[in-house]
């Protein structure tokens, strides 16, 4: 699918008419849309779209609102997030199948958004509105409390449960209890780590590069872009970003919480 992706990007240009009909993962593209991970690209938004176009949802329930969609896949995610931190596997099961929806929604959202505001296939997020705002806390509020979910589930687990999965280092706990009583971790530290500085270093470079990418104004610039969206660096940067910003981590998780191996993808992330 990423190949198609790559050959899609290499032949578009920034001047290309809007393609109307049936929604397709790679015409038009957007920055946006490229930066999705693949879970949400080839699975999830089009699950969404074509749901809008075969039942007319966004047309026939026109009083439900993006914002309404966006309060009730927050909801699923308090009620997924109660149920990974549960201590059977068929429960964070469903929890897991119960935050899939959620996902499904958050694109639902997306799609009601731009066919009440004829803006069909055209994924450009509009910052100045409320419903963006609306939807980024609840999309940031669910990712946290299933995050939260799993340490809870975590922290119920005994001792005996990480001592299965030791090297020949000891294994170590997110926070272990010493001798007195003192919650305490396994490192100290004021000075922020590599791993931090290079997050943030690489969200400024991707705000830099949206604003290059959107801020088309005349021939000359839009020739430019073309350029710049028509690289090898970009397509890299793409890629990288595709499989480890917030959305694919969360997907990662879900696979280990489904297959009963969290800790194990917890230690691997942490490394």
């Amino acid at each position: 699918m990423d190949v198609i992706l790559y050959c899609s990007l290499q032949t578009s240009t920034l001047v290309d008419p809007k393609r109307q009909g049936v929604y397709s993962p790679f015409h038009p593209l957007s920055v946006k849309l490229l930066m999705s991970d693949p879970v949400q690209h080839y699975i999830i938004n089009p699950l969404s779209e074509y749901f809008d176009d075969f039942t007319h949802f966004s047309k026939v329930f026109y009083f439900i609102t993006p914002n309404m969609i966006s309060f009730f896949h927050l909801f699923l995610a308090v009620v997924s997030a109660k149920f990974v931190s549960s201590d059977s596997l068929r429960t964070r099961r469903l929890g897991v199948v119960i935050y899939q929806i959620r996902s499904w929604l958050d694109s639902l959202d997306g799609v009601v958004f731009r066919s009440q505001h004829n803006e069909k296939n055209t994924y450009v997020s509009h910052h100045e509105s409320w419903g963006y705002l609306v939807d980024a806390m609840c999309d940031i509020t669910g990712g946290v409390l299933v995050s939260f979910g799993v340490l809870f589930y975590l922290f119920k687990q005994p001792t005996s449960f990480f001592s299965k999965y030791k090297d020949d280092s000891s294994a170590s706990l997110p926070l272990t209890k010493s001798e007195n009583g003192f919650v305490s971790s396994e490192k100290h530290s004021s000075k922020p780590s590599k791993k931090m500085l290079f997050w943030k270093c690489w969200c400024w470079g991707f705000q830099i590069f949206w604003r290059l990418v959107l801020g088309i104004k005349g021939w000359s610039s839009t020739s430019l872009q073309t350029t710049a969206l028509h690289s090898t660096s970009t397509w890299v940067i793409f890629y990288i970003w595709r499989y480890i910003d917030g959305q694919a981590l969360i997907q990662i998780y879900l696979i280990a919480i489904f297959v009963d191996k969290v800790w194990v993808s917890t230690r691997i992330q942490m490394n």
